[in-house]
């Protein structure tokens, strides 16, 4: 093994030596920090909802598999927001299913005060049992009903492309739009809603895009990371 203090020698000063050493560690220490945290932006995995947990205030119709959300996931791909579900029994078995995806682009509120106060949008995407799928911005008042291209329903999968131009911004850049899934029989009262997917809040939606958009504390963390290496630096100057 060689011994240090050769190497020490040959360097130069025993402390210019250390200096660069230290240096070179916390460069690396912050850039696997960086890496860390541009990695974790994103997550490619769907949203899993436990099975047969219909919420206690739905009343207006029966318990079926079609009616209880399994997985959903919300894509954005270029100019493109793709949703997909998977529920516990085959899509539109009830009569009058309805599947209502609520988007919040940076206006969102709570319109489930009672039920999920978590719950906040400003748009909404309607998919019926039979796959009639509208688009609906409940700012604007504007309403969109996509192409049966759009739809495909599978036994117990529903996906939809829905373009991105459809749900403009109310201040969230696309990437960071969230969102929240649920089923319901019919349209008009909260009892009638079956299953929120998550329970009391909104899931963002995954980016797909070559630059992954950050959450606003992993911008704070890497803000953090710089101002520390520039501290470190002058330190060891």
């Amino acid at each position: 093994m060689e011994d240090i203090s050769i190497r020490m020698q040959d360097r130069g000063p025993t402390g210019e030596w250390i200096k660069a050493a230290q240096r070179k560690r916390t460069c690396f220490a912050i850039r696997a920090l960086f890496l860390t945290l541009v990695s974790g932006t994103v997550s490619a995995a769907p949203f899993v909802d436990p099975v047969g947990d219909f919420i206690l205030s739905y009343t207006a119709g029966p318990r079926a598999g079609d009616l209880d959300v399994v997985t959903s996931e919300v894509t954005l791909s270029g100019t493109q927001f793709r949703f997909a579900a998977t529920l516990a029994g085959p899509v539109g078995t009830t009569i009058g299913s309805l599947y209502v995806l609520g988007f919040d682009r940076g206006r969102g509120t709570s319109r489930f005060p009672v039920v999920a106060p978590g719950v906040l949008f400003d748009e909404v995407l309607s998919v019926t049992g039979t796959g009639t799928a509208t688009v609906r911005d409940l700012l604007s008042g504007a309403s969109t009903v996509l192409p049966s291209s759009a739809v495909n329903i599978s036994g117990n999968s529903l996906n939809v492309a829905i373009p991105a131009e459809l749900l403009p911004s109310q201040g969230f850049a696309l990437g960071s739009y969230t969102w929240n899934l649920w089923p319901r029989v019919g349209a008009g009262n909260d009892n009638q809603i079956s299953d929120f997917a998550p329970n009391n809040s909104n899931v963002r939606v995954t980016s797909l895009s070559s630059t992954p958009v950050p959450e606003p504390s992993t911008i704070a963390m890497l803000g953090l990371g710089i101002v520390a290496l520039r501290l470190v630096r002058r330190k060891l100057n």
